[in-house]
């Protein structure tokens, strides 16, 4: 059963021919992505959020059993549960993309700068004193950062998820309040690679494409900053690539981004 022909409403009739036996067969292609029609379909059927990976769990479970009926929909839907929870793993991301000893050696060198942003904002802006880094310290920095907004296509609320599957340790909410709250330096470090995976950075042809050195030249050493700073949102969209969605298969490498994100900060907080 193909995704473009899930019907809009299952019907209560079952086939008159139905095999005594369905045979257990997985298809040869596992889709990467599960169709966002599925994780809608889901959750309305168990009216919850589709913001709530938990809920997500629940709902596709109650609409599988829905589908029990159908031939076919269980296998398919069993495939695409599996899909979406390895994608909402926390764990996903650090053992595909951040766990590499390139990235070990991009937050190497930059560790001094790191470390400078994390204690400043630990600080600034807070109305009460953290050992670690709060919410509202994070998203100040990220908007001093020129990292919020239109320009990049992350929201508060983007970075909120960010925040929260950067924590590695699940604590008592009521005992340790303040580290419940709070990332560490090194949950700072893999927000940082979080972001930066997220946000559509452009290539170095994508940028020296752009800036037509007759016609459009830069105007600052930086690239990257000026492209996001003063270009139209217009040309920002243009140039942003499909892979950088949540549900998509990523096409480079997170240490090839990183340098970017570096710049761009570095240049927008001097």
């Amino acid at each position: 059963l193909s995704n473009d022909v899930i019907p809009d409403v299952v019907p209560d009739v079952v086939p008159d021919v139905v095999p005594d036996v369905v045979p257990d067969v997985v298809p040869d292609v596992v889709p990467d992505v599960v169709p966002v029609r599925i994780q809608v379909e889901a959750s309305c059927w168990a009216n919850v959020m589709c913001t709530d990976s938990g809920n997500i769990f629940c709902a596709l479970n109650v609409f599988i059993s829905s589908m029990s009926h159908v031939h076919g929909v269980q296998d398919f839907m069993h495939l695409a549960f599996e899909s979406l929870a390895s994608v909402l793993d926390p764990n996903t991301f650090r053992e595909k993309r951040l766990y590499f000893e390139e990235m070990d050696i991009v937050f190497t060198e930059h560790c001094a700068l790191f470390q400078a942003v994390f204690d400043l904002y630990t600080k600034k802006g807070c109305k009460k004193r953290y050992a670690n880094l709060p919410m509202e310290g994070f998203l100040l920095f990220l908007e001093e950062a020129a990292l919020l907004g239109n320009a990049t296509g992350m929201s508060k609320r983007e970075y909120k998820l960010v925040f929260i599957k950067s924590q590695m340790a699940v604590v008592d909410e009521i005992k340790q309040r303040s580290r419940a709250i709070t990332l560490t330096f090194v949950d700072f470090l893999e927000a940082m690679g979080r972001t930066a995976d997220w946000i559509s950075m452009p290539t170095q042809e994508a940028l020296e494409k752009f800036y037509d050195r007759e016609l459009n030249p830069p105007t600052q050493p930086s690239l990257v900053y000026e492209f996001y700073t003063k270009c139209p949102l217009s040309d920002v969209e243009m140039l942003r690539r499909d892979s950088s969605d949540l549900m998509t298969v990523k096409t480079r490498m997170l240490w090839d981004k990183m340098p970017m994100l570096i710049e761009l900060i570095v240049e927008s907080l001097r």
